[in-house]
């Protein structure tokens, strides 16, 4: 599979990076009579959550191409938010899972435009919450 979340790699356009916070889990600490210190046993190991920041990018005839690029790019990442479905992914260095959900997309900043070579480039600085369920070591 290809870096990406189910069929698609919607931050393709542009540079991104993804970052990923510890995983949720369950241990249990116990001590045993004359043996100094404490153990600890890990029962479950649950989801994480992530962040995926870049820019995502549009190009167009005119800017008004450039920016409806930009538009279905964030709304192929709205709709994975608002769908709740979790897909098969692989990050930015070849980590992958079986069940990662996108929480939330968030716009950074206002949209930047510049004319080369007789066409329009928008770029667009975002933030992405995801959530991994797999639950791995």
């Amino acid at each position: 599979m290809a870096e990406g979340i189910g069929t698609g790699n919607p931050f393709s356009s542009g540079g991104h990076r993804w970052t990923w916070g510890d995983r949720e889990g369950r241990a249990k600490e116990f001590v045993v009579p004359g043996v100094a210190g404490a153990g600890r046993m890990i029962l479950t190991v649950g989801p994480r959550t992530g962040l995926v920041e870049g820019i995502l990018k549009g190009t167009g005839a005119t800017r008004a191409l450039a920016d409806s690029g930009l538009d279905t790019l964030e709304g192929a990442i709205q709709a994975l938010a608002e769908s709740g479905a979790a897909s098969a992914w692989e990050d930015d260095q070849g980590h992958t899972g079986a069940s990662l959900v996108v929480v939330g997309y968030a716009p950074q900043g206002p949209r930047q435009y510049a004319p080369v070579a007789g066409t329009w480039n928008a770029w667009q600085p975002y933030r992405t919450s995801v959530r991994e369920l797999d639950g791995a070591l």
